[in-house]
């Protein structure tokens, strides 16, 4: 009897190319970004000047949350990838339950990406720093939740 499974335990699957996902998938999220400045619909306004909602944000914080928001959707499509297979697999309606959450969360942050307020005419304004900060903090959580999950 092994010391590490218990017993009845069923053994521990190992995910294929599981040490792959998180750096193909921030790749793909930087490549996203990459797509998404190079379609953006307007010119970029002067640091800091006046936009149609108030001062805009600088272009360069502009640009680094356009692909930490890229990242972070590429990293949310990871997760919802793994648990959809997770709930397919087990039924467990705790996979479900992260699923629909994960869901949600890809939603907001489709809707928060810097290239759908330029698609509307909007700019994030001078919360663009902060909204940086929250992306760039969110896209270290999620990867360390598919990192996670991917274990």
């Amino acid at each position: 009897m092994s010391a590490s499974a218990p017993t009845g335990a069923a053994p521990r699957r190992a995910t294929r190319g599981a040490e792959l996902w998180a750096p193909v998938t921030i790749v793909a999220g930087l490549v996203l970004g990459v797509v998404e400045l190079l379609l953006w619909p307007h010119p970029r306004s002067p640091a800091g000047g006046p936009g149609p909602g108030g001062m805009m944000a600088p272009p360069d914080v502009t640009v680094a949350f356009a692909l930490f928001s890229s990242i972070d959707i590429a990293l949310l499509v990871a997760l919802v990838a793994v648990y959809l297979r997770t709930y397919r697999e087990t039924r467990a309606q705790f996979a479900l339950g992260l699923l629909v959450f994960l869901v949600v969360l890809l939603f907001e942050a489709v809707a928060g990406t810097p290239f759908l307020f330029a698609v509307f005419g909007l700019q994030p304004g001078n919360l663009g720093p902060f909204l940086l900060l929250g992306t760039i903090l969110e896209m270290v959580a999620l990867l360390i939740f598919l990192l996670l999950s991917l274990e």
